[in-house]
C-alpha cells in the first residue's frame, strides 16, 4: 500500500461512515487524491470488510502518519471530505474524534 492509497482508504471510511459516500464527497476526495489511485483503492474498499479496512489503517499508520504534522495532515482532509456535503452527522464526529486517538 502506498501512502496515497492509505490516505483514500481512510477518507473512503469516514466519507462511508453514515452509510452513504456522497458525490461532494466523492468530488473532495478526488481534489486531493490522485484520480487513477482513487478509482483503484475504491474498488478494492467496496470488497473488504470494515474490519478489513480498520486492520489495513492500523498496520499502515505507522507508516505514512509518522508525526503531527502528517497526522493533522490527514485529519484536515478527512474533515474537508466529511463536510463535502454540509452536514456532520453525530456518527462523523464519533469517528473524527476516534480517529484522532487512533491516527
Amino acid at each position: 500500500m502506498t501512502k496515497e492509497e492509505f490516505k483514500v482508504m481512510v477518507m473512503l471510511y469516514a466519507a462511508n461512515i453514515d452509510g452513504n459516500i456522497h458525490e461532494n464527497e466523492v468530488e473532495q476526495m478526488l481534489q486531493e487524491s490522485n484520480p487513477t489511485i482513487f478509482e483503484k483503492t475504491r474498488k478494492t474498499f467496496r470488497k473488504i470488510s470494515d474490519m478489513d479496512i480498520l486492520s489495513c489503517i492500523q498496520e499502515n499508520k505507522e507508516r505514512f502518519v509518522g508525526d503531527n504534522a502528517a497526522k493533522q495532515s490527514i485529519l484536515d482532509e478527512i474533515h474537508a471530505t466529511i463536510m463535502a456535503d454540509n452536514y456532520l452527522s453525530s456518527i462523523e464526529a464519533h469517528l473524527m474524534r476516534t480517529l484522532r486517538k487512533i491516527l
